[in-house]
């Protein structure tokens, strides 16, 4: 029997990007934790561009209060957004974001 140990070799680091198994699975852990616990005030929301607003009605209502959701639809309501003009773009980012994940491991 052979007393090397073989490790498998690390995958590459990309700067400024969480590619190693323990950060992703942090990374989760601290989306579960965060579920249902975000917060904004009316201030706030009344700051971000439409865009923010129709991702976070489309995609992050998991991840908000009840408060939070309900004044996101609001303001919403208040400026007569149609997120619907966004959904392309959003879409984009997302696919973005996934492509991000999938391949910022990988080698050449």
């Amino acid at each position: 029997m052979n007393d090397r140990m073989v490790s498998a070799p690390s995958a590459p680091q990309i700067p400024g990007l969480p590619c190693n198994g323990a950060a992703l699975l942090a990374a989760l852990a601290f989306t579960v934790f965060l579920g249902g616990c975000i917060t904004y005030t009316p201030q706030e929301l009344s700051a971000m561009p439409g865009l923010q607003l129709c991702e976070m009605q489309l995609y992050s209502r998991v991840n908000l209060k009840d408060e939070t959701k309900r004044l996101v639809q609001n303001e919403l309501s208040r400026r007569k957004e149609d997120c619907r003009k966004y959904v392309p773009e959003i879409e984009a980012d997302r696919e973005w974001e996934r492509e991000q994940a999938m391949y910022c491991c990988t080698g050449p």
